[in-house]
């Protein structure tokens, strides 16, 4: 089975709609000076894809957040490939053929879910932030592959759910709407069957058990 792997860059404006996409589909946008270095479909010994952006250029012309999107237009997940990673680096310019410069990196990240569609990374261009995401999207492949094109609807809101604070609950909130629905709150932690804090019991670093009981009950 072959084995392609292909790097997307997604603009979005201030509400989420996509704005510009540079991909496999489309590898250059000179309205927002970013640039694709090629499509690589087949190679041996691995390869890398890089997308240049230009922040100032995708800002003038609204572009608000940039997703990283990593997809696997063929082949098995990313788990079932040897080695696969994504990052970012500074340039002094974009499409300037610059050589590889290990330095450069900034972020490193390793690949490995079960999936063939993840945004590792969100970037606010206004704000100058990365907003680390590190999460799995569904793949759809309804325009002629599983592309940016056919996952848009999917990146959009994503991408809000991810930034949109307006959406999010507070732990404490979480917390609490599960006290009131799974038992009944108490005043002292000695009354209690199940404790929720920064230090004890359930606290804000139990990720797998909140994961798992709290968030997708």
């Amino acid at each position: 089975m072959g084995r392609d792997i292909d790097l997307g860059a997604s603009f979005h404006r201030e509400d989420f709609t996509l704005l510009e996409q540079v991909s496999y589909t489309k590898l250059r946008s000179s309205n927002f000076q970013a640039y694709h270095s090629g499509d690589i479909t087949s190679s041996p010994n691995g390869a890398c894809e890089f997308i240049d952006i230009t922040i100032d250029a995708a800002i003038a012309r609204g572009a608000r957040y940039l997703a990283m999107n990593v997809m696997v237009y063929s082949g098995p997940t990313f788990a079932e490939h040897d080695t696969c990673f994504a990052g970012w680096m500074g340039r002094e310019n974009p499409n300037s053929n610059e050589i590889f410069e290990p330095k450069t990196v900034q972020q490193k990240i390793d690949i490995s879910s079960h999936s063939k569609n993840v945004i590792p990374v969100i970037f606010d261009l206004v704000q100058g932030k990365a907003i680390w995401t590190d999460i799995s999207t569904q793949q759809r492949t309804g325009r002629g592959g599983n592309n940016i094109e056919s996952n848009r609807a999917t990146i959009e809101e994503t991408i809000e759910a991810i930034v949109d604070s307006t959406h999010k609950l507070s732990l404490y909130e979480l917390f609490e709407m599960h006290g009131f629905a799974r038992g009944k709150l108490v005043e002292t932690k000695e009354d209690a069957d199940r404790i929720f804090s920064i230090s004890e019991g359930v606290t804000p670093y139990c990720i797998n058990d909140i994961n798992s009981n709290y968030i997708t009950q």
